[in-house]
């Protein structure tokens, strides 16, 4: 027999009866109705994974843990937005500032680090399937764009090659990501030196960039799509420890691991500072931050808290700062 769907009610008396949460009045009842039962409440009651569960008692300290979440997402994400744009600038600016625009002549320039290693070899076959993959999702966006965007149908009906700042504002984050592991070493270093994270004792083959940006592509998906973020939970990828050692030089910011959110700003802060944002602009950005954690620990239970953010979280932020 198929199950039948609960009221908010009924949900309400399962969450009582079943889940040991109190949970009554018209109040709480809209707020279940807001966060939702599938998508918010249940996300909420544990850390990662649903075998690790809170040990909380009233529907209250889940709606605290949500409503910290979705502060979060408001504070990041136009942070994020503004670095992708800029980075994408300035990759656009070093590609084309011999005038070549088309993909053609971009992959054939630029997009060319399969031609670093042996025919034939492992490594080679990888760069191959990357670099040809990357072709085939360029052509998606296309694809995908012609009926709604303007700028697509005048070089398609002009019989014209879109031009790479088109194309930026069509692919996702992770397509640039793709796009920047497939820049042949002198390129990406030539941009890595331009944005100014240029770094020739940690990062020989300017493999930072991108990596930096699957990271922050992790955190963006799951902003953008309201998906959870106050415990990382969204972070799929292996991050080596390489990455964090440089980011601990650059910033003498400590234990950096990216298993709490404030790991994501430092390196938000780290390329605001690198791409010349003011000093006001990235202080506000670190005091919301700041003021959103205050807000959750005071209305949360210390072993809640503390099992979400960790027991150095104020000096990590205060580390920050100095790095300001």
């Amino acid at each position: 027999m198929v199950e039948k769907g609960k009221t908010t009610d009924g949900l309400m008396r399962h969450i009582r009866d079943e889940h040991h949460i109190s949970i009554n009045g018209s109040k709480e009842k809209k707020e279940l109705l807001e966060m939702g039962y599938y998508h918010g409440y249940k996300a909420y009651k544990f850390l990662r994974t649903i075998n690790n569960p809170f040990l909380i008692d009233s529907f209250e300290e889940v709606r605290n843990i949500y409503n910290f979440d979705m502060d979060l997402k408001e504070v990041l994400y136009s942070s994020v937005m503004q670095i992708e744009t800029i980075l994408k600038n300035y990759t656009i600016a070093i590609i084309v500032s011999n005038g070549h625009t088309d993909l053609e002549s971009i992959f054939k320039l630029y997009l060319n680090r399969y031609k670093e290693f042996t025919v034939g070899s492992s490594k080679y076959k990888d760069e191959m399937k990357r670099r040809l993959q990357l072709k085939q999702d360029f052509d998606s966006a296309i694809a995908r764009n012609y009926r709604d965007r303007a700028v697509v149908q005048h070089y398609v009906h002009n019989n014209k090659p879109v031009p790479l700042w088109a194309l930026f504002e069509l692919i996702t984050l992770g397509d640039y990501g793709n796009f920047l592991l497939c820049m042949n070493t002198d390129t990406r270093i030539k941009l890595e030196d331009k944005i100014g994270i240029k770094d020739i004792i940690n990062d020989t083959d300017g493999s930072m960039l991108p990596r930096h940006v699957f990271i922050l592509k992790e955190l963006r998906n799951a902003i953008a799509h309201n998906s959870v973020i106050f415990d990382c939970r969204f972070r799929k990828m292996s991050i080596r420890n390489t990455i964090t050692e440089q980011l601990r030089i650059k910033t003498s910011i400590n234990n950096i691991s990216f298993n709490s959110i404030v790991d994501y700003l430092v390196l938000i802060v780290y390329y605001q500072k690198t791409l010349g944002e003011t000093t006001t602009r990235i202080r506000f950005l670190i005091r919301n931050v700041r003021r959103i954690i205050k807000r959750f620990e005071k209305n949360s239970n210390k072993s809640t808290f503390n099992k979400i953010l960790g027991t150095d979280v104020y000096n990590k932020l205060n580390e920050i700062d100095k790095y300001i």
